[in-house]
């Protein structure tokens, strides 16, 4: 049975948390300030993110289903 994204279920979890807490681990440094998040389509948005070495991430993240589970893809550059 495939679902659409209209079904997709999130179970209470917060998305945005598990989203930077993802980003700040695969960094390695934590996330000091986010000057941009901002909707762009239906399942996708643009964020930039300052770490706390003064580093820059700007990104897309998509919101995606994969093997029925909501998953995350962040595509960007750090700079």
């Amino acid at each position: 049975m495939k679902r659409h994204f209209d079904e997709i279920d999130f179970h209470g979890m917060d998305m945005a948390d598990e989203m930077i807490a993802a980003i700040e681990k695969d960094y390695g440094r934590s996330i000091q300030r986010i000057p941009i998040f901002k909707k762009t389509g239906r399942h996708t948005f643009d964020i930039v993110c300052i770490f706390s070495d003064y580093k820059m991430l700007q990104a897309e993240i998509k919101v995606v289903q994969m093997y029925d589970l909501p998953s995350v893809i962040v595509e960007g550059i750090y700079y």
